[in-house]
């Protein structure tokens, strides 16, 4: 057989040069490597299944490839060989991952450095088994002998698979290892990221014991913990170093170096039996061909094991016997190559069989306990085979600890059910059981949060359990903000947990524990110090973090610094002041140039975030007991305040700052608005003091701690106008304090000095924005027409503070309105000579800004005086309607109203100006201006109504035609009902105004599709209420259209009646109503054009009130609506109306009931309809 087996594989040198075809492989090895390395997972980040998957992916697909190579060069034989070694190398060495996974846990590897050790560990044991199969392969050619010696070797090998023990031993206490540690200068503590060695102090080791093997998770910029070996017990040393230490250095390798090298090792001494089963297997070539094919397949299936460890890890359970068929395998193999001398098997027969070996010892995963609870007792019973059984428990116990005081019949159930909680996550807290992974310690932080929220402080310290289950909170809280990176978003709760204690605390004083107050500042400062060190991580560019940034998410940050805020409240001035140490040190290393530019933004900007948050948290604060000796509060936050209005000047003397910089100072400003200068102010702690804000701010009085805000506001304005988020948050921070202002201070006699908003108009700057409002250094004015919605803001607050300086003053509001008005004038002019005119691109930005400046001076508006004085402004000729300036707004439209950058602020302008708020128009019974208001609103109705029906094509539906509907609904609504117009006079002097726009109006309504409607409510919202008024006052009208409009219109009303939006339910009952009540009036008397056109529809669309009223009586009977007394107006009229579909509904509803249930629903009915007599009058209602 031999003999036959040399002739099919001729035991000669290839054509093709080995050298190339080493060359190939090595090529072929760094290019694919760099890839993962690079591309897929280079990063550092904790790997995860997508990653995994692609480098499975793109190792397979190499291996393939270079198989194909093979067979190319040295023909199908030795490619078929090379794809039996790949084969073969998985099924012998995935075992090795289970081993993998020892070694990972007896060093306690981050999981963000798995991948990248497993990288380097395999690449290591790729070239150890150089030596391996070089020296095997040279064996292998002593011929009979050599196949009997190997055969043997793998027999034993499957045998003693069967044989051994399923404990594992410690990777980590192998004597090579142990050894290798005792050389090398070994850091005991894993660096922040990926990396083999680091520089430490020189000194900072105290002790010269042996420091041990497992390594620790830890940061670089943190200092150094080490665990040192004293009278066998473990001691954590202080932090030792800090992150600018000028102490000399020196170089150590961190325990990943040694995880690789263990990897290595280990894999070389547990794939003797893959090695020589591969040795002989692949015969019958040249050594050196061998020796090719043996290596190259394994190193192309080693990678991709190596990626399969995350599936491994995940399966872990279905592979629990998966060492016996590997052994079963190794038995046939080593069989096989005993009898090989006689009798042949081929490679593809030896394929199958080894896959039937292996695939019956695979386990199906078992169905996971679930916990065990005893309520009588209090006790709960976790399954604890393997760290994932155990994730329902936690799950379960978060439900538990919900439970409603309600639910326990006594108090001692629920007393000892607290008891074993606190007992149980003592334990768990104690020994970190399943805490590795993630989900779990999600879960337990959940749990920690949900035992705080569900009961008092009090009852927490009356359990003996308290003390030793608070401590290990701590514990936990502590080292888990030391590694802030994991699992982020699970902190939360845990920071819940002692922020919701702070207010308990103050409360009880004395009488709650002493050590609490202590962790809870403990912890405030941890949390303080992991942000700083976030903001150092986040200000690298090239790092891809799997963490969010919440300097770039204001919803997360908003959060964060809610529990800051709370959690300053416990040592207020204690917190105070280790935030600015901080600060100080960082503005002098920014000074020095000592960090980089973009740690120093990024630290600055936490910074003044956290010292924000301190300021408004103490806002409503109660002093604590420990507050008596130290600063008053109002002086650390005049420390605070001064400290930042320092720095803000300092930065507004820069052309170009950070937006998050920028950001932070204007929540800063509104935290101190809030409780110096808001409306919350008259809620601050009245404290006798000597000194005032002002004094400790080095200010001469109250105006001038205004003056601070009111200039960095105008310093925005003019300067950081690139940063649109930050013009916007300026914007809204003046308007607050435009809007009403509580200046507040303390003293001896007047604790608090409350003033209304006229003191902004005593400021410099103030004054200045007033006189220059329009000047060309508010370059957010003319940025860009995306900046139009804050030029409404603007000038609505310098409205408000014009009407409350000027009052009725018509020379200073026409001062004022001079750069409006020079635009207005100028582009009047260019309309009366041609109306085409206007639709030039360089007069498109001053029409739109015009337009956006109105509506905010409309918005502050809200009295009859200033009204009327924008009003004369604008209607500048009552006598002769077609030379008023008003009319631009309908010829600008004219021409562009296809452009939504025009229609929708123009639109938006006009609705603001004919609506009636505050009954703010009010005009003599002998003025025309009502009449003329209503007729402008009309002919922008029409002119605009008409060209947007005749379109019927849009790039972008909702911009281009729902929005300018809604808008243009929304402001003829306004016109409908501001009740300054007497419709009846349209009518009586045979004006079409009112009639053209009511039936344009009402197509309008008719042009938009159902489902339209519904996707776009919020912007369609005018349309229930334009429909409610056009039904109330002007049915009339409405009855013109023909019975299909009018049925589509009430089909829209009946999907407004199921609408989540409370007020268009409301809405549609009120049109309902009304057309119900319109058809009863009509119904009686005698006959009338109106009379025939309700016959008629009630003729041609029987069905359409009748599912009305089927869908009132099911929104009644199931409680989905939200207003049963809007819903009941129209049920009356709809149920006279079709009287006889009534009774047939009211049994159809009965005989849906039980029968238990049916005599109580029909007496219901009775009752409801006894004593109602056939007509609509008021007492029948």
């Amino acid at each position: 057989m031999a003999s036959e087996a040399a002739e099919n594989f001729p035991a000669e040198p290839p054509s093709t040069p080995l050298a190339a075809l080493w060359i190939a492989l090595i090529v072929s090895i760094f290019v694919v490597a760099g890839i993962d390395f690079c591309c897929i997972n280079g990063s550092g980040r904790c790997a995860c299944m997508p990653t995994y998957g692609k480098q499975i992916l793109l190792w397979v697909l190499a291996g393939l490839g270079f198989a194909a190579f093979v067979m190319q060069a040295l023909g199908a034989a030795a490619g078929g060989s090379w794809m039996y070694g790949y084969f073969l190398e998985y099924m012998l060495s995935i075992d090795n991952l289970f081993v993998f996974q020892l070694v990972f846990k007896g060093y306690s590897t981050p999981e963000c450095h798995v991948d990248r050790a497993l990288f380097w560990g395999i690449a290591a044991a790729v070239l150890l088994r150089l030596g391996f199969f070089g020296i095997g392969t040279e064996i292998l050619q002593l011929g009979l002998v050599a196949r009997i010696f190997f055969g043997l070797l793998l027999m034993i090998s499957g045998w003693k698979a069967f044989s051994d023990s399923e404990e594992e031993d410690d990777p980590s206490k192998n004597p090579a290892v142990r050894c290798i540690a005792r050389l090398l200068p070994l850091h005991d503590q894993y660096s922040e990221r990926a990396v083999f060695f680091v520089w430490v102090p020189k000194h900072s080791t105290k002790h010269a014991a042996e420091p041990t093997v497992l390594g620790t998770p830890g940061a670089d910029g943190d200092g150094i913990r080490l665990k040192d070996m004293v009278d066998g017990e473990d001691v954590e040393a202080e932090r030792v170093a800090e992150m600018h230490s000028t102490e000399p250095r020196v170089c150590k390798v961190t325990p990943l170096f040694l995880v690789v090298l263990t990897l290595a090792i280990i894999d070389v001494i547990f794939a003797v039996d893959s090695v020589t089963a591969k040795i002989s297997s692949v015969v019958g070539f040249h050594p050196d061909v061998s020796f090719f094919l043996n290596l190259s397949s394994s190193a192309f299936a080693m990678f991709v094991l190596r990626s399969l460890y995350l599936v491994v890890d995940l399966l872990t359970h279905m592979f629990r016997f998966l060492p016996y068929g590997v052994g079963a395998v190794l038995l046939f193999i080593g069989l096989k190559l005993i009898v090989s001398h006689w009798f042949e098997v081929g490679m593809l027969l030896s394929s199958v069989l080894i896959l039937s070996l292996l695939l019956p010892w695979q386990q199906e995963p078992e169905p996971e306990a679930a916990p065990d609870f005893n309520a009588h007792e209090g006790e709960l019973h976790l399954p604890v085979d393997g760290v994932r059984s155990i994730l329902p428990a936690p799950q379960f116990l978060v439900l538990l600890a919900a439970l409603r005081r309600s639910f326990f019949q006594k108090e001692e159930d629920r007393t000892r059910l607290l008891a074993s909680m606190m007992q149980g996550t003592t334990a768990i807290l104690a020994s970190k059981m399943g805490l590795q992974e993630h989900a779990c310690y999600h879960e337990l932080c959940r749990l920690l949060g949900k035992i705080n929220a569900t009961h008092q402080l009090n009852e927490l310290c009356a359990n003996e359990q308290f003390q030793a289950w608070i401590e290990q909170v701590y514990g936990f809280t502590m080292d888990s903000l030391r590694r802030w990176e994991v699992m982020p978003n699970s902190k939360h709760y845990l920071l819940g947990f002692w922020a919701a204690m702070v207010s308990p605390v103050i409360l009880l004083q004395d009488k709650a524990p002493k050590a609490l107050e202590s962790f809870i500042q403990q912890v405030t400062v941890a949390y303080v110090e992991s942000r700083l060190f976030m903001a150092e991580a986040s200000a690298d560019p090239a790092a891809c973090n799997d963490w969010d940034d919440p300097l770039e998410d204001e919803v997360l940050r908003a959060e964060q610094l809610e529990v800051l805020s709370n959690l300053g409240r416990c040592r207020y001035q204690d917190t105070a002041q280790h935030i600015m140490k901080h600060f100080e040190e960082t503005s002098r290393l920014g000074q020095q140039g000592v960090v980089p530019q973009r740690v120093f933004e990024k630290k600055m900007t936490w910074l003044v975030y956290m010292m924000g948050a301190l300021v408004g948290g103490h806002a409503s604060a109660k002093a604590n007991r420990t507050d008596t000796d130290c600063a008053p509060t109002h002086v650390v936050n005049g420390e605070l305040a001064g400290r930042i209005f320092r720095l803000v000047n300092l930065t507004d003397q820069q052309k170009e700052t950070s937006e998050g910089l920028e950001l932070a100072y204007l929540y800063f400003l509104e935290q101190f608005r809030k409780v110096y200068i808001g409306e919350h102010a008259k809620q601050v702690v009245q404290q006798q003091v000597n000194e005032r804000l002002a004094t400790v701010l080095g200010l001469e009085d109250e105006n001038a701690v205004l003056g601070l805000l009111i200039n960095k506001i105008g310093n925005n304005l003019q300067q950081r106008f690139q940063l649109e988020i930050v013009v916007k948050k300026t914007l809204a921070l003046f308007h607050e304090l435009a809007a009403g202002i509580n200046i507040v201070h303390t003293s001896d006699r007047s604790p608090h000095l409350i003033v209304s908003g006229r003191l902004l108009l005593k400021n410099d700057m103030v004054k200045y924005i007033l006189s220059n409002h329009a000047s060309p250094q508010f370059g957010f004015l003319a940025h860009s027409l995306q900046y139009g919605k804050y030029r409404t803001m603007y000038y609505h607050t310098l409205g408000k503070l014009l009407f409350m300086d000027i009052r009725d003053n018509k020379e200073a509001f026409e001062k004022f309105m001079e750069p409006q008005g020079h635009i207005l004038t100028s582009l009047w002019q260019q309309s009366c000579q041609n109306t085409h005119l206007l639709r030039q691109d360089s007069i498109k930005p001053a029409l739109v800004g015009l337009c956006r400046d109105l509506r905010g001076i409309g918005l502050a508006c809200s009295s009859c005086e200033p009204y009327s004085m924008l009003f004369d402004w604008l209607v500048d000729n009552p006598k002769n309607p077609s030379a008023n300036r008003v009319n631009l707004f309908s010829r600008a439209l004219d021409v562009w109203w296809d452009d939504p950058e025009v229609t929708t602020p123009l639109l938006k302008f006009m609705a603001e100006f004919v609506h009636n708020k505050s009954q703010r128009i009010t005009f003599d019974q002998s003025s025309p201006n009502g009449i003329l208001l209503f007729r402008e609103a009309s002919a922008i109705l029409v002119t605009y109504g008409t060209r947007i029906l005749q379109r019927t094509q849009f790039r972008d539906v909702y911009i281009e035609k729902y929005k300018g509907i809604g808008v243009c609904l929304d402001m003829f609504s306004h016109a409908l009902h501001g009740n300054y117009t007497n419709f009846g006079v349209f009518e009586l002097y045979s004006d079409n105004s009112l009639s053209n726009s009511m039936a344009l109006a009402l197509r309008l309504c008719l042009a938009i599709p159902l489902q339209e409607l519904n996707a776009y409510l919020k912007a369609l919202k005018p349309y229930y209420y334009f429909v409610e008024l056009a039904t109330r006052g002007h049915m009339s009208k409405v009855m013109e259209l023909d019975s299909a409009m009018l049925t589509s219109l009430m089909q829209s009303v009946e999907e407004g009646l199921l609408s989540f939006e409370t007020g268009v339910q409301m809405q549609s009952c009120a049109v309902v109503d009304n057309v119900i009540s319109y058809f009863h009036s009509q119904l009686t008397g005698k006959s009338t054009p109106e009379q025939e056109r309700v016959r008629r529809y009630l003729q041609e669309a029987p069905h359409c009130l009748q599912k009305i009223l089927h869908l009132m009586f099911q929104l009644v009977m199931t409680g989905e609506f939200s207003s049963m007394w809007s819903i009941s107006r129209p049920l009356l009229g709809l149920i006279l109306l079709h009287e006889q579909n009534f009774l047939q509904l009211k049994e159809q509803l009965i005989n849906q009931q039980i029968e238990e249930r049916r005599p109580k629903l029909r007496s219901y009915f009775d009752d409801l309809m006894a004593g109602v007599e056939n007509s609509m009058n008021t007492k029948n209602k």
